[in-house]
């Protein structure tokens, strides 16, 4: 499994404030150091809810990197053996770090 879309790392911006047609002003986007991945446009009282859910879009590309890592770990679980304990250590670390990153 190999994530296809816009590489580099994902961040929280403002935005410039464009105005559409409705009166929907853009605040946040989710960007990386060459381009937009995605632009917020909101409504009036959806500012918190908007800043929110670009904080989850931005974690979107270590979510997966996280959970794949912790399928490829658990993938190799022998009921006789266990688990190697240092390996889903790390994976769940890491998988706790993006999740950390989407809901703060």
């Amino acid at each position: 499994m190999e994530f296809k879309g816009t590489k580099g790392e994902w961040k929280v911006g403002k935005s410039d404030g464009i105005k559409t047609e409705k009166g929907f002003k853009s605040k946040y986007v989710v960007e990386t150091e060459e381009l937009v991945v995605c632009d917020f446009i909101i409504s009036k009282g959806y500012k918190k809810q908007s800043k929110r859910d670009a904080k989850l879009i931005s974690a979107a590309p270590e979510l997966l990197n996280a959970l794949t890592s912790l399928l490829n770990e658990t993938r190799h679980y022998n009921p006789k053996c266990g688990f190697n304990t240092l390996y889903l250590k790390e994976a769940r670390t890491e998988s706790l770090k993006a999740i950390n990153k989407a809901l703060n």
